[in-house]
């Protein structure tokens, strides 16, 4: 199951115990099947002991890093979706709230003049004169 979930991982067995498939060409570390005054003790030297301790700790450092990358990721993802989100109903809201003599440029016009559109419709004008 950790090595379908990529998770790091090292095996102790006993001698008895066989290993099949993935576990099998993975490494392991054999222990006796007896505690000692209720501790282990590993069938392998001490070295070996100590450095695939190191190298799982390495690899789950690793995965860790990885893991925090991929959310920051996602994050930034669903962020810059909600700043988009948000841009394009603010722009859709304006769109259904302008008047109807919008883009018409009537701003004389007598239903114009309460209009808060109205001094956008006049800089609208005058940039379309300037053409």
């Amino acid at each position: 199951m950790a090595f379908e979930a990529q998770l790091p991982f090292l095996i102790f067995k006993t001698a008895g115990v066989t290993l099949l498939g993935v576990t099998n060409k993975n490494l392991w570390i054999e222990i006796d099947g007896r505690l000692r005054n209720g501790r282990v003790k590993f069938n392998v030297t001490q070295e070996l002991l100590l450095s695939s301790l190191r190298d799982l700790k390495q690899k789950a450092l690793a995965r860790r890093a990885r893991m925090a990358r991929e959310q920051l990721k996602a994050s930034v993802g669903w962020l810059s979706t909600l700043v988009v989100g948000g841009y394009g109903l603010s722009r859709g809201i304006d769109l259904l709230l302008r008047p109807d003599c919008f883009g018409d440029f009537y701003y004389k016009d007598p239903e114009c003049k309460p209009c808060d559109y109205r001094d956008r419709c006049k800089v609208k004008k005058l940039s379309i004169r300037q053409r």
